[in-house]
């Protein structure tokens, strides 16, 4: 995978894992509005005080009115449901892209490389703080910059 796509994909992990619960809620809440959405049968379909000739080629009775717009309401909802989960797939699919490769780093390059990207830290402010909460000592700059460099070609070969 392409170097500029792997860190683009770091830098949204936690706005799709945000985007992701949100989307499934959303989902849940369509497919509960699909199985709840019933045709109003207490209406009688006949109504014989305007029998004779309609002028208009249209449903006129209240049941013919209420199927129509149940019908319409239940495929707007399908189509829905349908675009809901191509999106739920798209961001699965990033995420784990992110978590499968983060899972072959060690402990250290993982740390770094979520702190570099995912946290959006500086590479000083992660040898400052960072490192030394893991290490309990501190590194440079550009140590860092190196020990995220060689992560990321570890995780590229992929």
């Amino acid at each position: 995978m392409e170097n500029k796509i792997l860190i683009n994909l770091l830098k949204n992990y936690k706005e799709n894992k945000v985007k992701l619960k949100i989307k499934l809620k959303e989902l849940k809440n369509k497919r509960i509005q699909l199985k709840k959405l019933e045709v109003d049968t207490t209406v009688s379909g006949i109504n014989y005080d305007s029998e004779g000739i309609h002028t208009k080629n249209a449903i006129t009775d209240k049941t013919g009115n209420s199927i129509a717009k149940t019908d319409d309401r239940r495929i707007k909802l399908e189509e829905d449901i349908t675009k809901l989960e191509e999106e739920v797939i798209n961001i699965r699919k990033d995420i784990e892209i992110v978590e499968d490769r983060l899972e072959i780093l060690t402990y250290k390059e993982k740390e770094l490389l979520i702190a570099r990207y995912i946290e959006e830290c500086s590479y000083t402010d992660i040898g400052n703080r960072i490192y030394y909460q893991i290490y309990k000592e501190t590194r440079s700059a550009d140590a860092i910059k190196r020990i995220i460099q060689k992560a990321l070609k570890k995780i590229e070969k992929i």
